[in-house]
């Protein structure tokens, strides 16, 4: 993946966050790497849900809620990136 192609938070590449959080020198932004760890397990919440459903009937009784947690996991993302976004902003 070339360096352009990396996620952005806050105007900063998110392997120069991760540097800055490593080092132990200050507490860059840990919102929002809390926000984006949150972000990235709604991501694998929806994906698991949405392999379990490609594999069940449609006619199992775990049909309607694994659909209602993929939306549901897959609605939080967009709000999670925005306060991982909204937080690193605060930091600098």
């Amino acid at each position: 993946m070339s360096t352009a192609a990396r996620r952005v938070v806050a105007g900063e590449q998110v392997d120069s966050l991760l540097d800055a959080l490593a080092s132990g020198a200050t507490e860059p932004a840990s919102g929002a790497f809390a926000a984006l760890a949150a972000a990235s397990g709604a991501a694998l919440v929806t994906a698991v849900a949405r392999r379990t459903l490609r594999r069940l009937a449609d006619d199992d009784p775990q049909t309607a809620r694994l659909e209602e947690i993929a939306a549901e996991a897959d609605a939080a993302r967009p709000t999670l990136l925005a306060s991982a976004d909204r937080d690193a902003e605060l930091q600098h």
